[in-house]
């Protein structure tokens, strides 16, 4: 049989961890990426998002949405509820 499967996608174009990946869509078919990446300093984070306005064929450059160093997406979640 044949397989349908392609390599992930660098979103930040960086060689930096990325880790804890959240997608949404919204009923505009425009979907967004956000997850924590590692920068220089191995305990700075930094949260990042992308945007994909053709249903996830292509997405626009990363952006730093805030400097989160020393606290993980995960904690992000606690606050939230």
């Amino acid at each position: 049989g044949s397989s349908n499967t392609s390599a992930g996608v660098n979103l930040s174009k960086t060689n930096a961890d990325s880790n804890n990946p959240l997608i949404a869509a919204d009923s505009d078919g425009n979907v967004y990426i956000v997850w924590e990446e590692t920068v220089p300093d191995p305990d700075h984070k930094e949260l990042y998002i992308a945007k994909s306005g053709s249903s996830g064929s292509a997405f626009t450059s990363a952006n730093s949405l805030t400097d989160i160093q020393h606290c993980p997406v995960s904690k992000l979640h606690d606050m939230s509820g």
